[in-house]
């Protein structure tokens, strides 16, 4: 039961949404009565929903086209620390190899 309750403690990252979504509602408390704000909570929602999973789904998408290089990826990484460490002066470098 601790473990189901622990999962959802609101985290904090979605508490920079509440000051936008206090100021849509407000914006529009004048214009409409209740049902039209419960539409306007939900389009708010629904909103935010969109861009995030679409966000989630890109990422997972280049990622799984990313993963057919990845042996690449990890050879050019070690050469990108070894240029480095070139650079930084942890590798001595021959002047005859220059």
């Amino acid at each position: 039961m601790g473990v189901w309750c622990h999962s959802f403690h609101p985290a904090p990252c979605p508490w920079c949404l509440v000051s936008g979504y206090l100021s849509f509602i407000g914006g529009q408390a004048g214009q409409g009565d209740r049902l039209w704000r419960l539409v306007l909570s939900t389009m708010f929602i629904l909103g935010f929903t969109l861009v995030f999973v679409a966000l989630g789904a890109g990422t997972t998408a280049l990622g799984q086209f990313f993963r057919q290089y990845q042996q690449k990826a990890g050879l050019a990484g070690e050469l990108m620390i070894l240029f480095g460490a070139f650079m930084a002066g942890f590798v001595p470098m021959d002047d005859e190899l220059v």
